[in-house]
């Protein structure tokens, strides 16, 4: 057999290995950058209600930093609606210093809002995060927004 044939037969045994691990790959998209990976969870029903008796979402980000760096992360609320832009819900802030190595996970809840029509029973929710990390006198830019997972939530 040819240099090129065995070349070939090649690329397409790894591309069938490669295969299966592309459809492994986790539910939820990391962001990592400067020593710190941050990760936005697909917001749930926490199990608590308003005294309304409105449901209580959590929306939760995992952040993993080395020792010795400072991230700051903005996180926006969104509900998601098919046919015309989504809807803002609110944001929030972090600024952590990692004195050592450590993996937190950064919690905010909210009230789910109702911002579809009367025949619409559930509010589709996702969060978006980014992020910049600083190390002694330097800052980095901030990531690219990472979008959790959607989940539909009954109002």
């Amino acid at each position: 057999m040819n240099t090129s044939r065995r070349l070939v037969r090649a690329l397409l045994v790894a591309a069938a290995l490669a295969a299966p691990i592309a459809v492994a790959a986790p539910a939820h998209a990391s962001t990592a950058s400067n020593g710190c990976t941050v990760t936005p969870k697909t917001p749930y029903h926490n199990g608590d209600f308003t005294a309304a008796g409105l449901k209580r979402i959590a929306y939760e980000v995992e952040i993993t930093c080395v020792a010795g760096v400072t991230i700051t992360v903005e996180e926006q609320r969104w509900e998601e609606d098919a046919n015309q832009s989504d809807d803002f819900i609110g944001d929030s802030s972090l600024v952590r210093a990692f004195p050592t190595a450590d993996t937190i996970t950064w919690t905010i809840t909210g009230t789910l809002p109702d911002t579809d029509d009367l025949f619409d029973m559930y509010e589709e929710m996702y969060q978006k995060v980014h992020f910049k990390v600083t190390s002694g006198p330097v800052t980095s830019g901030w990531t690219n927004w990472e979008r959790s997972g959607v989940r539909s939530i009954h109002v």
